[in-house]
C-alpha cells in the first residue's frame, strides 16, 4: 500500500469528492509541450522529469532538504537480490545501476555548478526514472535502461525544462524540500513522499496532456498535505534544533504490514521540520501552468488532521482485509494448479476475484458517511493564488 495505491481506491475516491473542493482553473490555455513520443512511454517522461525538475529546484535552492531519490532505494535492492541469490547476471546488473547512479550524481553536480542543462543531465533523469519503476512497480526494463534514449523523449524532457526555468515560484523564501516524508502519517499509509515543498506549498508535478488537472491531483495534493498535518515534514539527521521538533511525540498509531498481516504500535519520535503547510499546488508541466490553492479553500477549516487519520484508518482496513482473503487466495491458487484442465480457468477466476476483492467498491463501506455530502468546485482566487504562468 502507498498513498497513490489508496487513493486509487474507489471508495477512497468517493470520499474525497465529498471532502476536497477542486478548483475550476478556467479557459485551456496553449499546450506548450505537445506529447511527440509513443504513449506508451509518457509515463516515463513524466517521471523522468519529476527528477529533473526536482535537480532545478536543487540548483535555485542550495540548502534544499533533500528526501533522496527512489533510484538510491531501487540499486540498493539489486544489490541486495543479487548478494542473496549469488547469481552472477543480478550481481552484473546491480554493478551496472549502481554506475549509473554514480554518473547521474555527476551530471546533477555539474549542472548546480554551470547550470547547463545538458545531454547527460537528461539522459540521468531517463535512466533514474527507469530505475524508479523496480521500487515503485515492482519491475525493471533492463533493456530500456541500457539502451539510447529515444530521440523524440529527449526533445520534450528538454523543452519541459527550458519551460521551468524562468519559473518564478521555485525559488523558496524560506525552505525547500526535495520528495519529503511525513513521519507517521508516511509510515500510516505505508509510504507517501511528495514531489516538492516550497515554503508553506507542497506542490505536486504532473506532465499530463490532459486539461483541466484531475480531481485525483487535487486528491493527492491534499492527502500529503493531510499526512504532513500528522507527522510533519522529516527533517535530516543534521537539522538544527531550532528547526525541528517531535511531531505528536507520545502518540501512538497502529500499522499492518501488508505482507504478513501483522499489526504493529509504532511510537513517532523522529523529528520532523515544524513547517505550516498553508498551501497545495499542481504544476502542470506540458501548460507551464502553477496552479496553488488555500487548503482552507480545498478542505473544510479544522479537519486535515482528520483527514490524516482517516486515510490511515483506512489503509489499516485494507491491510486487514488482504491478510484475511490471503489464505484462502492461496488455496484458490492451488486448487487451480491441481484443477483438471477444463476446470483451471474457473478456478483461476476465483483466484483473481479474491485478489481483486480489496479494490473493489464498498470495502471500505464502513469508513464512508452517509449519502448526501455535497461539494462545489471553488475558483482559484487572484494575484498569488490564480492559475498563471510559470
Amino acid at each position: 500500500m502507498s498513498l497513490k495505491r489508496l487513493l486509487a481506491h474507489p471508495d477512497v475516491r468517493s470520499y474525497l469528492r465529498g471532502v476536497v473542493r477542486a478548483p475550476r482553473c478556467g479557459t485551456p490555455p496553449p499546450l506548450r509541450v505537445p506529447l511527440r513520443s509513443d504513449r506508451a512511454i509518457a509515463g516515463l517522461i513524466g517521471t523522468a522529469f519529476d527528477y529533473a525538475a526536482l535537480w532545478h529546484a536543487q540548483a535555485r535552492n542550495p540548502a534544499a532538504i533533500d528526501g533522496g531519490w527512489v533510484a538510491d532505494t531501487a540499486v540498493a535492492v539489486l544489490a541486495e537480490n543479487a548478494a542473496r541469490t549469488g547469481s552472477d547476471r543480478l550481481r552484473a546488473q546491480a554493478s551496472v545501476a549502481h554506475a549509473l547512479l554514480a554518473e547521474a550524481r555527476e551530471a546533477v553536480r555539474q549542472f548546480r555548478q554551470t547550470g547547463a542543462l545538458t545531454d547527460d543531465l537528461l539522459v540521468a533523469a531517463w535512466r533514474m526514472a527507469i530505475l524508479d519503476g523496480k521500487v515503485r512497480h515492482g519491475a525493471l526494463d533492463w533493456p530500456r535502461l541500457t539502451q539510447p534514449v529515444p530521440p523524440t523523449a529527449l526533445a520534450e524532457l528538454r523543452a519541459l525544462c527550458e519551460e521551468l526555468r524562468a519559473a518564478d515560484w521555485l525559488t523558496a523564501q524560506r525552505v525547500c524540500a526535495l520528495n519529503p516524508t511525513f513521519g507517521i502519517g508516511s509510515d500510516g499509509v505505508g509510504g507517501a513522499d511528495a514531489d516538492l515543498l516550497i515554503d508553506a506549498t507542497l506542490i505536486e508535478i504532473k506532465g499530463s496532456v490532459r486539461w483541466p488537472p484531475e480531481r485525483d491531483w487535487w486528491h493527492q495534493a491534499v492527502g500529503y498535505a493531510a499526512l504532513a498535518a500528522l507527522g510533519g515534514i522529516d527533517a535530516p539527521p543534521d537539522a538544527a534544533p531550532s528547526q525541528a521538533r517531535n511531531a505528536r511525540n507520545g502518540e501512538w498509531v497502529v500499522v499492518v504490514d501488508e505482507q504478513t498481516g501483522a499489526m504493529t504500535e509504532m511510537r513517532q519520535i523522529a523529528a520532523s521540520l515544524a513547517l505550516p503547510i498553508t498551501h497545495a499546488a499542481i504544476y502542470h508541466a506540458r501548460y507551464g501552468q502553477f496552479l496553488r490553492a488555500p487548503l482552507a479553500a480545498l478542505v473544510p477549516a479544522g479537519s486535515l488532521s482528520d483527514l490524516g487519520w482517516w486515510l490511515i484508518d483506512a489503509a489499516t482496513r485494507l491491510a486487514e482485509l488482504r491478510s484475511e482473503l490471503r489464505p484462502a487466495m492461496h488455496q484458490a491458487m492451488r486448487d487451480a494448479i491441481r484443477a483438471a484442465p477444463a476446470d483451471r480457468n474457473q478456478a483461476l477466476a476465483r483466484a483473481r476475484a479474491l485478489a481483486r476483492a480489496c479494490d473493489r467498491r464498498g470495502a471500505l463501506a464502513d469508513l464512508l458517511p452517509p449519502p448526501g455530502a455535497s461539494q462545489l468546485p471553488l475558483p482559484l482566487g487572484n494575484g498569488d493564488d490564480a492559475s498563471r504562468r510559470a
